[in-house]
């Protein structure tokens, strides 16, 4: 399949440099947020007791929406998506307790993405032009912490991960009626019709996001936010030399992000896999050999 030059042109010529007074309101973080948002950490999951966390707040979230079909007497939600090696969990704990996650899923030629069940034939022609595509999914915050801004965190966290491990695209499906918060505070565009999506028995839309033309736009959103949080005891340093020509913006006494993988062990995939048993028999041949290969230590059986 070839690309679109009308997705090219609709898209990749769009620059994103300044806030408008509507999205700088948006922004504006008050005291008594901040100080809620002082006692939090805002990390990647790395182990299995942060994906315990994370499922099990997805889940509770998720279920009290009616997006679960059937309850779990595990308590937690996920799917072979979540456990991949190229699968980001940017969670915000307190005390080491989960209460909010946006998770980042890096499209792979043996997994793809989970919506290339409605928007497949619009990631394609990304894909065809040598794209590198991370679908947001898996937002869920606890009720305390619901009228916090933390996803405003979340999806910085997210951004700088992205740009810095080479990703083109940010997509994301919403419900409509969400459509216009992504689209005015955030540099998301309309990637896709509105579609059904059968799982959650719901309408969706796909929005999507140039990784690196919204820069300065994301830079922005960053400096209208405050400071004073632990998230920013390591944002904006960047661990590469890659992007020597942003050299300006990070000063000496700039703040970083700990731009890490998941670094997941065979052996905490297999505690996962092994209680939903579903997701193995799900799988392909070449999805089983590929978790095999990047996972030496998870032993699958398959045929």
């Amino acid at each position: 399949m070839g690309y679109s030059p009308g997705l090219q042109n609709s898209y990749d010529n769009i620059k994103y440099d300044n806030l408008s007074r509507e999205q700088d309101a948006r922004l504006r973080v008050s005291e008594s947020d901040e100080v809620e948002m002082s006692n939090l950490d805002i990390v990647y999951a790395s182990n299995i007791y942060d994906l315990k966390n994370i499922f099990s707040l997805v889940y509770e979230s998720y279920l009290k929406r009616g997006l679960v079909p059937y309850e779990k007497d595990h308590g937690m939600l996920f799917s072979v998506y979540s456990l991949l090696p190229g699968t980001v969990h940017a969670v915000a704990s307190h005390h080491q307790k989960a209460v909010s996650n946006l998770t980042g899923i890096q499209s792979s030629e043996e997994f793809g993405l989970p919506m290339d069940a409605l928007y497949r034939h619009e990631l394609d022609m990304l894909r065809d032009r040598g794209r590198n595509i991370v679908e947001i999914s898996s937002l869920a915050t606890s009720c305390r912490y619901r009228s916090r801004k933390i996803f405003l965190y979340q999806i910085q966290a997210i951004y700088w991960y992205c740009l810095h491990n080479g990703v083109d695209d940010i997509c994301i499906m919403v419900h409509p009626r969400h459509k216009k918060y992504y689209t005015k505070l955030f540099p998301f565009e309309e990637f896709g019709p509105e579609r059904y999506y059968s799982k959650v028995d719901a309408p969706a839309v796909g929005l999507r996001a140039n990784v690196y033309r919204s820069l300065q736009y994301m830079m922005e959103i960053c400096n209208r936010l405050p400071s004073k949080i632990p998230l920013y005891d390591y944002i904006y340093k960047l661990t590469s030399n890659t992007y020597k020509r942003y050299k300006d913006y990070r000063q000496s006494d700039s703040l970083q992000l700990m731009l890490l993988h998941n670094n997941l062990s065979g052996k905490t995939v297999k505690h996962f896999l092994n209680l939903e048993p579903g997701i193995i028999k799900g799988l392909s041949n070449v999805q089983l050999s590929f978790l095999q290969k990047v996972y030496p230590d998870l032993a699958l059986e398959y045929s």
